[in-house]
Parts: structure tokens; C-alpha cells; sequence
């Protein structure tokens, strides 16, 4: 997270995003540290209109392996059913996204662009 400016002059963020998003969905459970860092990262006040496109990324990802799409490694889970229960994925995707919606709320950013997407997009 601490890369992003260079990532942003560089021209990479796009990536730097699908890095960021790809640690935190591939690998279950999440730990609790790293989970509400990243929250805090996307909603912190002076640039989470950069972040926008971070929030997205990560909530669809989340649908997506809630789909069935793509794949969330636990090793538990694929030692023994091949992938993790459709209602653990789900409730990991709700809960993203009521942290995320509730954080902006919480800070007083309903009104802005990142609220209203996320909303929009993911309902």
C-alpha cells in the first residue's frame, strides 16, 4: 500500500491495485490487521477519490469467487471439498462491502462518488 505513489508515477496502478486486491482475496481467512488496513487505505479522507477503482475491483472480486468464477484458497477448504461453502463466501463478500459502505458513512463521505458506486454497483 505504502507503493502507491510510485506506482501512480510510474504509470502502474492498475496493477498495483490487482496486486493489492489479489492478496486480499486469494488467501482465506484474511488476516484482521491486513483486512482493516486495506479498508482504511481505500476510504482515507484525502484519496479515496483515487481509490474508487480499488474499492470496485476488490468487492467484485469477492462476487466473483462467490460466483464461482474464481478461486479463494484456504487450505483446509481444498484439501477437503475442493473450494470454500457458497455461504462463507457470500457472508466475506457482504461484510466487505457493509465495512466499506459503513466506513464512508461513518466519516461522513455519503455524498461522494465512492459511496454511491459502490452502492449502484454491487446492489
Amino acid at each position: 500500500m505504502k507503493a502507491e505513489r510510485r506506482a501512480r508515477q510510474g504509470g502502474t496502478m492498475s496493477m498495483h491495485h490487482v496486486v493489492l486486491v489479489r492478496i486480499a482475496t486469494r488467501f482465506h481467512p484474511l488476516p484482521e490487521k491486513l483486512y482493516n488496513e486495506l479498508i482504511e487505505f481505500i476510504v482515507e479522507t484525502t484519496q479515496h477519490r483515487h481509490r474508487t477503482d480499488l474499492a470496485l475491483l476488490w468487492v467484485t472480486e469477492l462476487y466473483s469467487q462467490y460466483q464461482g468464477f474464481t478461486l479463494c484458497f484456504n487450505h483446509d477448504y481444498m484439501s477437503s471439498f475442493g473450494r470454500a461453502p457458497k455461504s462463507e463466501l457470500f457472508e466475506k463478500f457482504d461484510t466487505t462491502l457493509c465495512s466499506l459502505l459503513q466506513k464512508l458513512l461513518d466519516k461522513g463521505q455519503h455524498k461522494e462518488a465512492l459511496f454511491h458506486k459502490l452502492l449502484l454497483d454491487c446492489l
